[in-house]
């Protein structure tokens, strides 16, 4: 492969050589794409910083992708809102991923940009490095929604027309109960392919909890679901019809706001009632979040099909439990619950010895009492933690074919004999998981 060796000034009188990928050739900063040459005609160094960010702000909901594409040229734009950059760079494979790839400051304005010619431009991934002084930040570009969840989670430039799926991010989303207990959380967004070339088109919805670890993505703490990639390869199969699938990230009150409505029911201890009721309160508060503040959230700024037909709620492990708690709690929302490694720990394992969840107990006792027009896939492993799993899981689909439920017709139940309680095992189901829901043939 030929390399090119360029050399740059940018802010100082320092020289700094970098090393592109063939076919990449840094441009004449002369020259922009047409969109940032009018954003350039509207700002000047005259302005106030805040003027310049409500321009900048104009000018980049007039774009239909971002960073701006024209052609094979891609140009990137950091605004600096804190206003104390000294200096700003680009990594990217677009630039070998060099770590001294510096962009231009426009004029002296907190506006600093780059332009490039590059062959391959789509879905290829970015991230900026911010110097202040002696101090440096890595960021994401907070005016690009699409991004890929790698450690540095890196945006990417979307090519107009691109027939691929995304990612995208709301970063930091805040409960509207106000509660010290209530901490924000990111959501994930699946587009798939045809998202940005049908404009009129709306898609059904898939809510999942552990948002961070559905993905196929390095970031999943336990390696990821890898839904994104099994969704996509089953569309382009015309095996299911195109959906998007929203991840809701954790928090380190995992166990309490999935599973909390089942601690200690049926556990005879006195002066437990005040842990029980808090662990409870955090199940209504996520409960209430996804239902009233992340649905309407996703339904208000993306093309959804929001009624219940098209709606679902799936998890796994104590995100199992929470998925069969909410979606048969509100059957006018949702009409699907997908329910993978489903089980209980034993009130006598581990850490929750005296606090123990009775999951099955509570929800066939209190919640999962007669016949719901839903669709259920419910499954577990035998292996590792699922061996203590299962027993629930096999008591789980006994209870609902009792109240009504047919078994694979609007229930189907899977034990997964050489499987255990992990991410692989559960990307390895996605597929019986999706064609259940909404296989097309």
């Amino acid at each position: 492969m030929i390399k090119y060796i360029l050399c740059f000034m940018v802010l100082s009188v320092n020289i700094f050589p970098v090393q592109y990928n063939k076919g990449v050739k840094v441009m004449n900063q002369k020259i922009y794409t047409t969109e940032v040459e009018k954003l350039f005609s509207t700002i000047n160094d005259t302005q106030t910083d805040e003027q310049i960010f409500d321009v900048f702000n104009t000018w980049r909901d007039t774009l239909h992708v971002y960073p701006s594409i024209e052609g094979d040229v891609v140009t990137f734009i950091y605004l600096d809102t804190g206003k104390n950059a000294t200096s700003v760079s680009l990594t990217s494979a677009i630039n070998n991923f060099a770590t001294n790839d510096y962009l231009y400051q426009y004029k002296k304005t907190p506006v600093y940009y780059k332009s490039y010619h590059y062959n391959n431009i789509d879905s290829v991934s970015y991230y900026f490095t911010i110097i202040d002084g002696k101090k440096v930040t890595i960021k994401k570009d907070d005016y690009n929604k699409n991004i890929t969840l790698d450690k540095l989670r890196s945006n990417v430039v979307r090519k107009p027309g691109s027939n691929k799926p995304a990612i995208q991010a709301i970063f930091n989303i805040r409960p509207d109960i106000i509660s010290t207990k209530n901490v924000e959380r990111d959501i994930y967004i699946y587009l798939p392919p045809s998202y940005f070339n049908a404009p009129d088109k709306k898609y059904p919805v898939l809510y999942m909890h552990d948002g961070q670890n559905i993905f196929d993505t390095p970031t999943a703490n336990f390696g990821g679901w890898k839904i994104d990639t099994k969704a996509t390869e089953l569309i382009n199969a015309n095996a299911i019809p195109e959906l998007i699938i929203v991840g809701i990230e954790n928090t380190s009150k995992r166990k309490e706001e999935y599973v909390g409505f089942s601690t200690l029911y049926k556990y005879d201890q006195t002066g437990k009632e005040e842990y029980v009721a808090e662990s409870k309160r955090f199940t209504d508060n996520y409960v209430d979040f996804i239902v009233h503040k992340v649905k309407p959230l996703i339904d208000t700024h993306y093309r959804t099909l929001p009624d219940r037909e098209n709606t679902a709620i799936a998890g796994s492990s104590f995100g199992a439990g929470v998925s069969l708690f909410i979606g048969y709690s509100y059957p006018e929302i949702f009409s699907k619950i997908g329910a993978l490694s489903y089980g209980n720990y034993n009130p006598n394992v581990g850490q929750w010895s005296d606090r123990p969840f009775w999951i099955t107990e509570y929800l066939l006792d209190k919640v999962i009492t007669q016949k719901q027009d839903l669709q259920i896939y419910l499954d577990c492993g035998k292996l590792d933690v699922d061996s203590i799993f299962y027993p629930q899981a096999i008591i789980m689909n006994e209870g609902l074919q009792k109240i009504g439920f047919t078994s694979n017709k609007d229930l189907l139940f899977i034990l997964d004999e050489k499987r255990g309680h992990n991410e692989k095992a559960w990307a390895e189901r996605m597929e019986q998981f999706l064609l259940f829901f909404y296989g097309t043939k």
